[in-house]
């Protein structure tokens, strides 16, 4: 998949089948939308193309009610290039751009810069200036200027319809496994590993230091059973997220011990797939009572590694 970042000068030189929205998540309906286009435009023999926008236009136009997003920019790339588009272009969103109109949006960007043969889009699309833009005025414009619009219905689980806002929520109450199953994949968090106190160490149970800076965690402080990805080392583990009641610490934290590990992975990107919740975080009387209960947590997991191989199946 090609990334083209979008600029004044950008323009495709041959026909293209688009799939657009925001996509933060890429949930089963993101998946949906993008796999419908990618297939119509192998039907035709033509690009396949995702647009989507950076950054979030919500933390253009209301910063200070924008949601936590699921996804960083490269997670979200990365997740998208999984369903074989030819291609990703990002529009740079600003306030200038906000301002642009459904008519001009059409006309300057699908039709002139994109040479759209079809565009794909949610139920719930709204483009252009204030959202004035609907489905129905693209498919108006696309006879108007020959290329088809495709609406996608809502996916649903269980007779929920599927959205960020609907994974999100179950995230922040911590259903991890319920999140997971409207994403269609597990939630993933990404950083660096970075030099921590190393008191897992001191304590028979070493941890990866997640460098979380670059990415919102919306998951609640706890005990979570995850997959951990980093370099060619793939490791089931266990995750806490917290501030370490037990030593008082100020800062939350992101650390991983990873089964059956030992070396050093310092300054290497870490993608921890979150499986499970096991626990809420707790304060305990003393590192005695701490290490007993790690030791339960990772039993838990190998227990549930021995028992449910679908979840880690799922997971992968």
């Amino acid at each position: 998949m090609d990334l083209i970042k979008i600029n004044q000068e950008t323009y495709l030189t041959h026909r293209s089948v688009l799939a657009i929205g925001n996509f933060d998540g890429v949930h089963l309906g993101h998946k949906q939308l993008i796999s419908e286009a990618v297939s119509k435009a192998r039907q035709k023999g033509i690009t396949s193309a995702v647009l989507t926008f950076r950054p979030h236009p919500r933390q253009v136009l209301v910063p200070d009610d924008s949601p936590a997003l699921l996804t960083d920019d490269d997670l979200k790339r990365a997740l998208i290039s999984r369903l074989e588009p030819d291609m990703l272009l990002e529009i740079p969103f600003t306030s200038q751009f906000s301002k642009v109109s459904p008519e001009r949006f059409v006309e300057e960007y699908l039709v002139s810069r994109f040479k759209v043969a079809a565009v794909f889009i949610g139920y719930n699309y709204s483009f252009g200036a204030m959202g004035k833009g609907t489905s129905k005025m693209l498919e108006q414009l696309g006879q108007y200027y020959g290329f088809s619009v495709f609406t996608i219905p809502p996916v649903k689980v269980d007779g929920h319809v599927v959205s960020s806002s609907l994974v999100r929520d179950q995230l922040i109450n911590g259903d991890v496994q319920q999140a997971n199953e409207y994403l269609g994949h597990p939630y993933i968090i990404k950083g660096i590993v970075k030099d921590g106190e190393k008191m897992g160490r001191k304590i028979g149970f070493p941890t990866a230091n997640i460098d979380t800076d670059r990415m919102q965690v919306i998951i609640p402080s706890g005990v979570y059973m995850v997959r951990a990805y980093c370099s060619d080392i793939i490791r089931t583990g266990v995750m806490n997220i917290g501030n370490c009641p037990t030593f008082d610490r100020d800062k939350v934290s992101v650390e991983v011990h990873l089964l059956d590990f030992e070396g050093d992975l310092y300054g290497q990107i870490m993608e921890v797939e979150v499986l499970q919740r096991l626990r809420g975080e707790r304060a305990f009387s003393g590192v005695d009572q701490l290490v007993r209960q790690i030791g339960k947590d990772i039993s838990q997991v190998r227990q549930v590694i021995k028992d449910n191989v679908t979840l880690l199946d799922n997971g992968c």
